[in-house]
Protein backbone atom coordinates (compact mmCIF):
# COMPACT_ATOMS: atom_id res chain seq x y z
CA UNK A 1 0.00 0.00 0.00
CA UNK A 2 1.40 3.64 -0.79
CA UNK A 3 -0.09 6.63 0.39
CA UNK A 4 1.16 9.63 -0.86
CA UNK A 5 -0.11 12.38 1.64
CA UNK A 6 1.16 16.06 1.20
CA UNK A 7 0.90 18.40 4.08
CA UNK A 8 -1.01 20.60 1.74
CA UNK A 9 -3.49 18.27 0.94
CA UNK A 10 -4.40 17.87 4.91
CA UNK A 11 -4.85 21.25 4.93
CA UNK A 12 -1.28 22.53 7.07
CA UNK A 13 0.25 26.04 5.25
CA UNK A 14 3.21 25.58 3.14
CA UNK A 15 5.41 26.87 5.98
CA UNK A 16 5.62 23.65 7.19
CA UNK A 17 5.82 21.67 4.23
CA UNK A 18 9.49 22.12 3.21
CA UNK A 19 10.58 18.88 2.98
CA UNK A 20 13.85 16.82 5.98
CA UNK A 21 14.58 13.04 7.19
CA UNK A 22 12.51 12.80 9.89
CA UNK A 23 14.29 9.35 11.38
CA UNK A 24 13.32 10.19 14.50
CA UNK A 25 10.29 10.73 15.02
CA UNK A 26 8.06 8.77 11.76
CA UNK A 27 6.07 5.94 13.34
CA UNK A 28 6.41 3.26 10.84
CA UNK A 29 4.14 0.66 11.87
CA UNK A 30 5.96 -2.02 9.81
CA UNK A 31 9.36 -1.95 9.20
CA UNK A 32 9.16 -3.97 6.19
CA UNK A 33 6.75 -1.63 4.31
CA UNK A 34 9.37 0.09 2.56
CA UNK A 35 7.03 1.15 0.59
CA UNK A 36 4.72 2.65 2.96
CA UNK A 37 7.62 4.63 4.57
CA UNK A 38 9.36 5.64 1.23
CA UNK A 39 5.83 7.47 0.12
CA UNK A 40 5.28 8.92 4.01
CA UNK A 41 8.69 9.76 5.55
CA UNK A 42 9.54 12.90 2.91
CA UNK A 43 6.58 14.87 3.21
CA UNK A 44 7.28 15.19 7.14
CA UNK A 45 8.79 18.08 8.11
CA UNK A 46 8.38 20.35 10.66
CA UNK A 47 10.65 22.74 12.79
CA UNK A 48 11.57 22.20 16.47
CA UNK A 49 9.24 25.27 17.51
CA UNK A 50 6.38 23.57 16.01
CA UNK A 51 6.56 20.42 18.40
CA UNK A 52 2.87 19.99 19.48
CA UNK A 53 1.66 20.21 15.91
CA UNK A 54 3.86 17.85 15.04
CA UNK A 55 2.56 15.53 17.63
CA UNK A 56 -0.90 15.85 15.97
CA UNK A 57 0.04 14.88 12.57
CA UNK A 58 2.08 12.02 13.82
CA UNK A 59 -1.53 11.11 15.54
CA UNK A 60 -2.75 11.94 12.29
CA UNK A 61 -0.72 9.41 10.21
CA UNK A 62 -1.34 6.73 12.68
CA UNK A 63 -4.94 6.70 12.92
CA UNK A 64 -5.32 6.84 8.80
CA UNK A 65 -3.25 3.71 8.71
CA UNK A 66 -5.06 1.89 11.37
CA UNK A 67 -8.10 3.23 9.21
CA UNK A 68 -6.55 1.88 6.10
CA UNK A 69 -5.35 -1.47 7.87
CA UNK A 70 -7.26 -4.57 6.27
CA UNK A 71 -7.43 -5.65 10.37
CA UNK A 72 -9.66 -2.54 11.17
CA UNK A 73 -12.57 -3.14 12.81
CA UNK A 74 -15.45 -0.41 12.95
CA UNK A 75 -16.25 1.28 16.30
CA UNK A 76 -19.26 -0.06 18.55
CA UNK A 77 -22.60 1.63 18.61
CA UNK A 78 -22.68 4.89 19.94
CA UNK A 79 -25.14 3.66 22.51
CA UNK A 80 -22.09 1.33 23.43
CA UNK A 81 -19.83 2.93 26.43
CA UNK A 82 -16.25 2.99 25.42
CA UNK A 83 -13.32 3.43 27.56
CA UNK A 84 -10.78 5.78 26.20
CA UNK A 85 -6.98 5.65 27.87
CA UNK A 86 -4.89 8.10 27.61
CA UNK A 87 -1.20 6.62 27.42
CA UNK A 88 2.07 8.04 28.54
CA UNK A 89 4.22 8.05 25.74
CA UNK A 90 7.96 6.68 27.25
CA UNK A 91 11.56 7.93 24.83
CA UNK A 92 13.99 5.22 24.50
CA UNK A 93 17.53 6.81 25.10
CA UNK A 94 20.54 5.39 22.36
CA UNK A 95 21.97 2.40 23.43
CA UNK A 96 22.61 1.34 20.20
CA UNK A 97 24.66 3.32 18.39
CA UNK A 98 27.80 3.92 20.38
CA UNK A 99 28.39 -0.63 20.87
CA UNK A 100 30.69 -1.62 18.19
CA UNK A 101 29.51 -5.07 17.70
CA UNK A 102 26.67 -4.95 15.63
CA UNK A 103 23.35 -6.68 14.66
CA UNK A 104 23.85 -10.71 13.85
CA UNK A 105 22.29 -14.03 13.45
CA UNK A 106 23.43 -17.10 13.44
CA UNK A 107 23.57 -18.79 9.76
CA UNK A 108 22.00 -21.89 11.62
CA UNK A 109 19.37 -20.91 13.62
CA UNK A 110 17.30 -21.62 10.41
CA UNK A 111 18.01 -25.16 10.58
CA UNK A 112 17.83 -26.20 14.74
CA UNK A 113 15.13 -23.53 15.63
CA UNK A 114 11.93 -26.13 15.30
CA UNK A 115 14.11 -28.72 17.43
CA UNK A 116 14.84 -26.81 20.11
CA UNK A 117 11.37 -25.45 20.15
CA UNK A 118 10.07 -28.82 19.96
CA UNK A 119 12.36 -30.04 22.79
CA UNK A 120 11.60 -27.16 25.05
CA UNK A 121 7.98 -27.76 24.41
CA UNK A 122 8.29 -31.54 25.13
CA UNK A 123 8.48 -31.61 28.70
CA UNK A 124 5.22 -28.93 29.26
CA UNK A 125 6.67 -26.76 31.72
CA UNK A 126 3.90 -24.35 30.52
CA UNK A 127 0.25 -24.70 29.75
CA UNK A 128 -0.87 -24.74 26.21
CA UNK A 129 -1.93 -21.11 25.85
CA UNK A 130 1.28 -20.11 28.59
CA UNK A 131 3.40 -22.10 26.00
CA UNK A 132 2.33 -20.09 23.06
CA UNK A 133 3.30 -16.95 24.42
CA UNK A 134 6.73 -18.85 25.15
CA UNK A 135 6.83 -19.50 22.01
CA UNK A 136 6.34 -15.75 20.93
CA UNK A 137 9.28 -14.81 23.00
CA UNK A 138 11.70 -16.67 20.20
CA UNK A 139 13.96 -17.66 23.05
CA UNK A 140 16.16 -19.40 20.26
CA UNK A 141 16.31 -15.99 18.60
CA UNK A 142 18.70 -14.79 21.65
CA UNK A 143 20.70 -17.64 20.68
CA UNK A 144 21.42 -16.90 17.59
CA UNK A 145 22.24 -13.54 17.72
CA UNK A 146 23.99 -14.33 21.04
CA UNK A 147 26.10 -16.85 19.52
CA UNK A 148 26.34 -15.45 16.03
CA UNK A 149 29.96 -17.52 15.53
CA UNK A 150 28.86 -21.07 16.71
CA UNK A 151 28.71 -24.27 14.86
CA UNK A 152 25.54 -25.74 14.42
CA UNK A 153 25.96 -28.23 17.38
CA UNK A 154 27.30 -25.56 19.57
CA UNK A 155 24.05 -23.34 18.60
CA UNK A 156 21.76 -25.84 19.39
CA UNK A 157 23.54 -25.98 23.17
CA UNK A 158 22.63 -22.26 23.36
CA UNK A 159 19.05 -22.57 22.74
CA UNK A 160 18.43 -25.03 24.70
CA UNK A 161 20.27 -23.01 27.72
CA UNK A 162 17.82 -19.98 26.69
CA UNK A 163 15.16 -21.88 27.02
CA UNK A 164 15.84 -23.81 30.37
CA UNK A 165 17.08 -20.06 31.54
CA UNK A 166 13.59 -18.91 31.28
CA UNK A 167 11.56 -22.08 32.25
CA UNK A 168 13.52 -21.36 35.48
CA UNK A 169 12.78 -17.77 35.44
CA UNK A 170 8.70 -18.01 34.84
CA UNK A 171 8.47 -20.50 37.51
CA UNK A 172 10.38 -19.03 39.90
CA UNK A 173 8.38 -16.04 39.71
CA UNK A 174 5.75 -17.06 40.69
CA UNK A 175 7.05 -19.37 43.54
CA UNK A 176 7.95 -18.46 47.16
CA UNK A 177 11.40 -18.01 48.38
CA UNK A 178 11.46 -21.36 49.91
CA UNK A 179 10.17 -23.10 46.66
CA UNK A 180 13.22 -21.56 44.26
CA UNK A 181 15.78 -22.73 46.82
CA UNK A 182 14.60 -26.34 46.25
CA UNK A 183 14.09 -25.56 42.41
CA UNK A 184 18.01 -24.53 42.27
CA UNK A 185 19.21 -27.77 44.55
CA UNK A 186 17.17 -29.51 41.63
CA UNK A 187 19.07 -28.46 39.05
CA UNK A 188 22.27 -28.42 40.52
CA UNK A 189 21.54 -32.07 41.38
CA UNK A 190 20.66 -33.08 38.10
CA UNK A 191 23.77 -30.77 36.62
CA UNK A 192 26.07 -33.48 38.81
CA UNK A 193 23.79 -36.52 38.17
CA UNK A 194 23.03 -36.36 34.64
CA UNK A 195 22.92 -40.16 34.41
CA UNK A 196 20.42 -40.89 36.60
CA UNK A 197 16.67 -40.64 36.11
CA UNK A 198 14.95 -37.60 38.12
CA UNK A 199 12.55 -38.80 40.97
CA UNK A 200 9.25 -38.80 39.56
CA UNK A 201 7.04 -36.10 40.81
CA UNK A 202 10.02 -33.54 40.80
CA UNK A 203 9.91 -30.44 39.23
CA UNK A 204 10.34 -30.38 35.66
CA UNK A 205 12.75 -28.00 35.70
CA UNK A 206 15.28 -30.81 36.57
CA UNK A 207 14.58 -33.07 33.87
CA UNK A 208 15.18 -30.05 31.48
CA UNK A 209 18.27 -29.29 33.49
CA UNK A 210 19.80 -33.13 33.09
CA UNK A 211 19.13 -33.46 28.98
CA UNK A 212 20.46 -29.75 28.73
CA UNK A 213 24.03 -31.12 30.37
CA UNK A 214 23.71 -34.81 28.78
CA UNK A 215 23.79 -32.83 25.43
CA UNK A 216 26.47 -30.64 26.04
CA UNK A 217 28.84 -32.75 27.91
CA UNK A 218 29.61 -34.08 24.61
CA UNK A 219 30.80 -31.46 22.93
CA UNK A 220 32.67 -29.32 25.31
CA UNK A 221 36.04 -28.92 27.65
CA UNK A 222 36.10 -29.98 31.56
CA UNK A 223 37.09 -26.47 31.84
CA UNK A 224 34.07 -25.19 30.47
CA UNK A 225 32.02 -27.51 32.43
CA UNK A 226 33.49 -26.56 35.35
CA UNK A 227 33.18 -22.98 35.21
CA UNK A 228 29.69 -23.71 34.21
CA UNK A 229 28.21 -25.22 37.33
CA UNK A 230 30.32 -22.55 39.27
CA UNK A 231 28.66 -19.59 37.36
CA UNK A 232 25.52 -21.50 37.34
CA UNK A 233 25.52 -21.91 41.26
CA UNK A 234 25.97 -18.52 41.69
CA UNK A 235 22.95 -17.41 39.34
CA UNK A 236 20.40 -19.90 41.46
CA UNK A 237 21.55 -18.36 44.43
CA UNK A 238 21.10 -15.07 43.22
CA UNK A 239 17.76 -15.73 42.48
CA UNK A 240 16.77 -17.24 45.19
CA UNK A 241 18.04 -13.98 47.27
CA UNK A 242 15.33 -12.17 44.69
CA UNK A 243 12.88 -14.15 45.73
CA UNK A 244 12.96 -13.48 49.42
CA UNK A 245 13.10 -9.68 48.66
CA UNK A 246 9.71 -10.47 46.61
CA UNK A 247 8.12 -11.49 49.29
CA UNK A 248 8.97 -8.89 51.20
CA UNK A 249 7.89 -5.77 48.60
CA UNK A 250 11.83 -4.72 49.68
CA UNK A 251 13.29 -2.62 47.02
CA UNK A 252 16.93 -2.14 47.50
CA UNK A 253 19.48 1.01 47.05
CA UNK A 254 20.76 1.33 44.15
CA UNK A 255 24.09 -0.61 44.53
CA UNK A 256 22.73 -3.52 46.87
CA UNK A 257 20.50 -3.92 43.53
CA UNK A 258 23.42 -3.53 41.20
CA UNK A 259 25.36 -6.00 43.39
CA UNK A 260 22.27 -9.27 43.22
CA UNK A 261 21.40 -7.60 39.69
CA UNK A 262 24.56 -8.98 38.45
CA UNK A 263 24.11 -12.42 39.76
CA UNK A 264 20.38 -12.94 39.02
CA UNK A 265 20.65 -11.18 35.11
CA UNK A 266 22.28 -14.51 34.15
CA UNK A 267 25.30 -13.89 32.02
CA UNK A 268 27.56 -15.61 34.04
CA UNK A 269 26.30 -19.11 32.66
CA UNK A 270 25.46 -17.33 29.20
CA UNK A 271 29.35 -15.92 28.64
CA UNK A 272 31.02 -19.06 29.75
CA UNK A 273 29.26 -20.75 27.00
CA UNK A 274 31.06 -18.06 24.77
CA UNK A 275 34.06 -20.69 26.21
CA UNK A 276 32.80 -24.07 25.24
CA UNK A 277 35.12 -25.32 23.50
CA UNK A 278 38.60 -22.96 24.77
CA UNK A 279 40.79 -24.31 27.72
CA UNK A 280 41.83 -20.50 29.04
CA UNK A 281 43.68 -21.30 32.01
CA UNK A 282 42.44 -19.79 35.11
CA UNK A 283 45.49 -17.22 35.78
CA UNK A 284 44.73 -15.47 32.26
CA UNK A 285 40.61 -16.02 32.96
CA UNK A 286 41.00 -14.40 36.38
CA UNK A 287 42.99 -11.46 34.96
CA UNK A 288 41.35 -7.49 36.25
CA UNK A 289 41.00 -6.51 33.18
CA UNK A 290 39.00 -9.75 31.59
CA UNK A 291 36.96 -9.76 34.91
CA UNK A 292 35.96 -5.95 34.76
CA UNK A 293 35.19 -6.43 30.85
CA UNK A 294 32.55 -8.99 31.60
CA UNK A 295 31.39 -6.74 34.68
CA UNK A 296 31.05 -4.25 32.57
CA UNK A 297 28.92 -6.03 29.78
CA UNK A 298 26.86 -8.07 32.50
CA UNK A 299 25.67 -4.50 33.59
CA UNK A 300 25.06 -3.07 29.90
CA UNK A 301 22.85 -6.17 29.58
CA UNK A 302 21.42 -5.52 32.84
CA UNK A 303 20.41 -1.79 32.02
CA UNK A 304 19.08 -2.90 28.38
CA UNK A 305 16.83 -5.49 30.17
CA UNK A 306 15.49 -3.29 33.16
CA UNK A 307 15.27 -0.41 30.21
CA UNK A 308 13.43 -2.71 27.89
CA UNK A 309 11.14 -4.93 30.39
CA UNK A 310 9.85 -2.22 32.81
CA UNK A 311 7.09 -1.69 30.96
CA UNK A 312 5.80 -5.29 30.87
CA UNK A 313 6.49 -5.77 34.67
CA UNK A 314 4.84 -2.71 36.08
CA UNK A 315 1.86 -3.43 34.01
CA UNK A 316 2.17 -6.92 35.66
CA UNK A 317 2.99 -5.62 39.29
CA UNK A 318 6.37 -6.88 39.12
CA UNK A 319 8.68 -4.52 39.11
CA UNK A 320 10.47 -4.09 41.88
CA UNK A 321 12.82 -5.76 41.55
CA UNK A 322 14.49 -3.29 38.72
CA UNK A 323 16.67 -0.39 38.28
CA UNK A 324 14.17 1.99 37.17
CA UNK A 325 12.22 1.31 40.39
CA UNK A 326 14.94 1.55 42.27
CA UNK A 327 16.14 4.67 40.62
CA UNK A 328 12.50 6.50 40.68
CA UNK A 329 12.66 5.53 44.74
CA UNK A 330 16.34 6.56 45.55
CA UNK A 331 16.26 9.61 43.53
CA UNK A 332 12.79 10.61 43.45
CA UNK A 333 12.45 10.41 39.63
CA UNK A 334 10.01 10.07 36.88
CA UNK A 335 9.70 6.91 34.50
CA UNK A 336 11.32 8.75 31.95
CA UNK A 337 14.03 10.49 34.12
CA UNK A 338 14.50 7.38 35.44
CA UNK A 339 14.84 6.27 32.15
CA UNK A 340 17.17 8.91 31.26
CA UNK A 341 19.47 8.63 33.90
CA UNK A 342 19.76 4.74 33.12
CA UNK A 343 20.94 5.49 29.81
CA UNK A 344 23.27 8.16 30.65
CA UNK A 345 24.69 4.98 32.95
CA UNK A 346 24.83 3.02 30.01
CA UNK A 347 26.84 5.24 27.90
CA UNK A 348 29.55 5.91 31.11
CA UNK A 349 29.79 2.00 30.60
CA UNK A 350 30.18 1.51 27.49
CA UNK A 351 33.03 3.88 27.12
CA UNK A 352 34.68 2.45 29.77
CA UNK A 353 34.57 -1.07 27.94
CA UNK A 354 35.74 0.63 24.75
CA UNK A 355 38.81 2.03 26.37
CA UNK A 356 39.63 -1.51 28.57
CA UNK A 357 39.29 -3.48 25.53
CA UNK A 358 42.48 -1.85 24.08
CA UNK A 359 44.07 -2.45 27.43
CA UNK A 360 44.25 -5.92 26.53
CA UNK A 361 47.38 -7.78 27.57
CA UNK A 362 48.60 -10.52 25.84
CA UNK A 363 50.38 -13.89 26.87
CA UNK A 364 51.00 -15.10 23.29
CA UNK A 365 50.60 -18.03 20.97
CA UNK A 366 46.98 -19.57 21.01
CA UNK A 367 45.69 -18.21 24.40
CA UNK A 368 45.75 -14.76 22.64
CA UNK A 369 43.16 -16.59 20.07
CA UNK A 370 41.19 -17.78 22.77
CA UNK A 371 40.73 -14.69 24.79
CA UNK A 372 39.65 -12.80 22.08
CA UNK A 373 37.62 -15.17 20.95
CA UNK A 374 35.95 -14.77 24.97
CA UNK A 375 35.92 -11.00 24.46
CA UNK A 376 33.65 -11.24 21.66
CA UNK A 377 31.63 -13.56 22.36
CA UNK A 378 31.13 -11.72 25.96
CA UNK A 379 30.64 -8.74 24.02
CA UNK A 380 28.31 -10.01 21.46
CA UNK A 381 25.73 -10.90 24.38
CA UNK A 382 25.16 -7.11 24.63
CA UNK A 383 24.17 -6.68 21.05
CA UNK A 384 22.54 -10.03 20.76
CA UNK A 385 20.17 -9.17 23.74
CA UNK A 386 19.34 -5.55 22.75
CA UNK A 387 18.31 -6.36 18.94
CA UNK A 388 16.27 -9.83 20.21
CA UNK A 389 14.86 -7.74 22.99
CA UNK A 390 12.83 -5.41 20.39
CA UNK A 391 12.72 -8.47 17.61
CA UNK A 392 11.03 -11.18 19.30
CA UNK A 393 7.81 -10.58 21.43
CA UNK A 394 8.95 -10.81 25.27
CA UNK A 395 8.79 -7.24 25.98
CA UNK A 396 6.83 -5.22 23.41
CA UNK A 397 4.49 -7.76 22.10
CA UNK A 398 3.88 -7.22 17.84
CA UNK A 399 5.31 -3.21 17.97
CA UNK A 400 9.14 -4.19 18.92
CA UNK A 401 10.18 -2.83 15.42
CA UNK A 402 7.46 0.35 16.13
CA UNK A 403 9.59 0.35 19.54
CA UNK A 404 12.91 0.13 18.47
CA UNK A 405 12.71 2.36 14.78
CA UNK A 406 10.44 5.36 16.92
CA UNK A 407 12.52 4.98 20.41
CA UNK A 408 9.75 4.63 22.39
CA UNK A 409 6.90 2.80 23.66
CA UNK A 410 3.57 3.59 25.63
CA UNK A 411 3.17 2.69 29.42
CA UNK A 412 0.30 0.20 29.76
CA UNK A 413 -2.13 0.37 32.15
CA UNK A 414 -1.38 -2.19 35.14
CA UNK A 415 -3.19 -5.77 35.19
CA UNK A 416 -5.61 -6.82 37.52
CA UNK A 417 -4.28 -8.74 40.07
CA UNK A 418 -6.74 -11.67 40.41
CA UNK A 419 -5.65 -11.64 36.05
CA UNK A 420 -2.63 -12.95 37.06
CA UNK A 421 -2.56 -14.79 40.33
CA UNK A 422 -0.98 -18.13 39.81
CA UNK A 423 -0.19 -17.40 36.28
CA UNK A 424 3.45 -19.19 34.87
CA UNK A 425 4.28 -17.96 31.83
CA UNK A 426 5.26 -14.51 30.00
CA UNK A 427 2.58 -11.67 29.96
CA UNK A 428 1.38 -11.37 26.25
CA UNK A 429 1.78 -8.03 25.33
CA UNK A 430 -1.34 -6.86 23.65
CA UNK A 431 -1.74 -4.00 21.33
CA UNK A 432 -2.59 -1.06 23.02
CA UNK A 433 -3.93 2.20 20.76
CA UNK A 434 -2.83 5.07 22.67
CA UNK A 435 -5.08 8.25 22.92
CA UNK A 436 -2.42 11.13 21.87
CA UNK A 437 -3.68 14.96 23.04
CA UNK A 438 -2.41 17.27 21.01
Amino acid sequence: MTLPISLRALGFSSIYSERYSASKDILSFDLYNSCFTSQIEPHISFYQDHKRLHNCFIACLRHLHLLLSPSYQAPPPHHQKVKMVLLQRISIPDIESSWLWPRAINPHLADVDQECNEWAASFGAFSPAAQRAVDKCKFNLLAGMSYPWMSKEQLKSGCDLMNLFFIFDEHSDKSSPEEVWDQGRILMDAFRNPDLPRPEGEWIGGEVARQFWLRITKISTKTFQRRFLAAWEEYMHGVAQEAELRARSFIPDFETYFVLRRATIGTGPSFVLAEIDLDIPDYVRRHPIILELEMLVTDLVAIVNDIVSYNKEQASNEEEHNLITVIMKERHMTVQEAIDFAGHLHTSKVDRFNQLYQELPRWGGPIDLSVQKLIDGIAWWESGNLHWSFESGRYFGKRGLEAKMTRSFYLLPKVKGSSMAGHIGPLVIEDHHATVRC
